[in-house]
Formats: C-alpha cells, sequence, structure tokens
C-alpha cells in the first residue's frame, strides 16, 4: 500500500513514516510540507492513500484534499493535534476526505496501531473525481476558540520570549501570560529589553488586571493565576508558598486557566531548569487545549521542556523561530 505523508513539520513527517513503515504491508511513497506539494507530489505518485495534517500554512487540509479530490481522487485520512478539530467530521466529508483522527503521540503505543489500521481502512475505499464542492461552512476558515497564550520559561528564557515576541503582529487576537523565573527587581528591565522588538504592549501583571490584547508577565516573587470577576478574566496575584521552589510557578499559572477557560488555550514550555509548568501543560492539552514544547537543540537547559515531553504533554515540539509561525498558523494569520 503507498502513503503520501504531508505535514509541515519534518519531526511530525518523520515519526509517521516510522509508523508506518513499521508495518510491511504499507510504504511511504513520498512526503509533503506543503499542500501545493501534496497536490503535484498525488498527482506524480499517485499513492493509495494520503495522511495530511489539517492545519498547515497556506492550504489548511480542508482546502488541500478540495484540490485533490477535483484533480486526484485519492483516499485522504486527515490528522489534528486538536480533539475538538478531530470532531469535524462534517467538514471533513464536505471537502471529500474520509475522516479526521488525532494524531498519535509516541508513548500510545495504542493510537498508533490505529492510525495503521485506519490508514489501511480509509485506502480501500473508491473515490471519484468532484468537479463541485460543496462550501465548507459560511466562512472559509476553520474557526479558533483559543482565549490565551501562556508561556513557562526559566534559565534561558529572555532571549528565547525575545525571539518569539519579535515575530507576533501588531494585530495578534490573544493575550500572551508569562511565567518567567528571574530574580527579582529585574522584572522592569525585562519588560524594557523585550519591549524594544514587540509590537504588543507589555505589561507587568497587576492584582485585577483586566486580560486583554497584548502580554503580561508575571512578578517574581508573586504566583500569577487567571480567575473570573464580574464577567471579565482578571490576573489574581497570590504569596501562597513556593511550588516545587518557584514562585511564580508556570503549573499555578497553567492549572489556574484550565480551570477557568478548559481547552481553549495555547501552552508553550521553554527552556528552564527542572520541571515547573510540565503537569499543568499535560491538564491543558488534556482539556483539548494546543501545547508545545522548545526542542533541545535551542535549549540552554532542556529540563523543562524536557519533562513535559516525558509526560506526552506537548503536541509539538519545535525550535524558537518555528513557534511564532506555528501561532499564526493555527490562528489564520498571514506569515
Amino acid at each position: 500500500m503507498k502513503v503520501l505523508l504531508v505535514d509541515d513539520s519534518p519531526v511530525q513527517l518523520a515519526l509517521l513514516r516510522s509508523w508506518i513503515e513499521q508495518d510491511p504491508a504499507m510504504k511511504v511513497v513520498g512526503v509533503a510540507a506543503s499542500g501545493l506539494e501534496a497536490v503535484q507530489l498525488t498527482a506524480e505518485l499517485k499513492p493509495d492513500v494520503i495522511a495530511l495534517d489539517l492545519f498547515m500554512p497556506e492550504m489548511d487540509g480542508f482546502k488541500v484534499t478540495e484540490r485533490i479530490m477535483q484533480e486526484h481522487p485519492t483516499p485522504i485520512l486527515l490528522l489534528t493535534v486538536s480533539e475538538q478539530h478531530a470532531t469535524l467530521s462534517k467538514d471533513a466529508h464536505h471537502s471529500g476526505a474520509i475522516t479526521v483522527m488525532l494524531k498519535p503521540t509516541p508513548d500510545d503505543a495504542q493510537n498508533i496501531q490505529k492510525f495503521r489500521e485506519t490508514l489501511k481502512v480509509v485506502a480501500k475505499i473508491k473515490m471519484v473525481r468532484r468537479h463541485t464542492v460543496k462550501p465548507i461552512a459560511p466562512q472559509s476558515k476553520v474557526s479558533f476558540p483559543y482565549q490565551a497564550v501562556l508561556i513557562a520559561a526559566s534559565t534561558g528564557g529572555p532571549p528565547i520570549l525575545q525571539t518569539i515576541l519579535s515575530q507576533l503582529p501588531e494585530h495578534f487576537p490573544l493575550p500572551v501570560v508569562i511565567v518567567q523565573h528571574i530574580a527579582q527587581g529585574f522584572e522592569m528591565s525585562l519588560i524594557n529589553w523585550l519591549q524594544t522588538s514587540c509590537l504588543l504592549p507589555i505589561h507587568l501583571a497587576r492584582e485585577g488586571m483586566e486580560l486583554k490584547k497584548g502580554v503580561y508577565l508575571a512578578p517574581s516573587g508573586t504566583h500569577l493565576e487567571l480567575l473570573h470577576k464580574h464577567g471579565k478574566v482578571v490576573l489574581h496575584l497570590s504569596h501562597h508558598a513556593p511550588v516545587r521552589g518557584h514562585r511564580p510557578s508556570a503549573n499555578m499559572l497553567f492549572d489556574s486557566a484550565t480551570r477557568l477557560l478548559g481547552g481553549n488555550l495555547i501552552a508553550i514550555q521553554l527552556t528552564g531548569m527542572g520541571e515547573d509548568g510540565a503537569s499543568g501543560l499535560k491538564a491543558i492539552r488534556d482539556a483539548g487545549g494546543f501545547t508545545i514544547a522548545q526542542d533541545e537543540k535551542s535549549s540552554t537547559v532542556f529540563g523543562m521542556p524536557q519533562a513535559a515531553i516525558k509526560l506526552g504533554a506537548a503536541q509539538h515540539v519545535l525550535s524558537p523561530e518555528e513557534i511564532p509561525r506555528k501561532l499564526k498558523e493555527i490562528l489564520g494569520l498571514q506569515p
């Protein structure tokens, strides 16, 4: 069975290829990193089935599927990291895909096997050319429910924060809340430095501050949490005991946000010593949020990202340069 893989992440492509090639009945005949490349390789390689990432720049999985169904009808399995979007079967069928499923994680042997079996089932379905395609929905883009971006960082974090924040556009639609372990009294220096390259306003978090668009940094020596007050999401500062030596604690922020907003969160675990934020990141992923960990090569200290990865909390492991691109991609912003 000939399989074409389509994903803009080299890491995901490598994982998917390794899982498929563990089965002697399947062979990866090509990989594509973009929708346009996927359409071209489908015509050239004539695969039996395509495993296609739902969220990609320029052309998302639905648009790629529409093109393929019009030009080179091929059974398609859409893959997503979001449990919410894994239920978009109506949109999948309108575009011509057979079904949508969650991407397996490396530590989940049961879902890896389910992925292989689903590919085999999908490959057997006979496809016909679609000359006209029904609209996916009243609007052309997938809507995203995310309400905030949360970031945890420690040793080596400031330059990584600068890389990420400097690439976010002035119209970035979500508030960004940061826990950076830093010596007390240096917060304003960090804010002033970050502000020189960031188009978004950066605030030192204050008690009762309403969470709006912009960037918020937790004060050192104080926990930062999210609360509902008078129908608004506000920042809450507390002096509870340090959590595993940390105050502010990323886990305190992540856990409070999960209680308040459920899976409507994007959370990022950056370089740092220890494991602060790992369990909170896992809770966000389990609730249906979108989670990222920094890759080992770019981490000054790989402790915090590694702890998150070991817990199965990170859906994507990305470099600092890839993180803002992924944020803009999943929010449907221009690259």
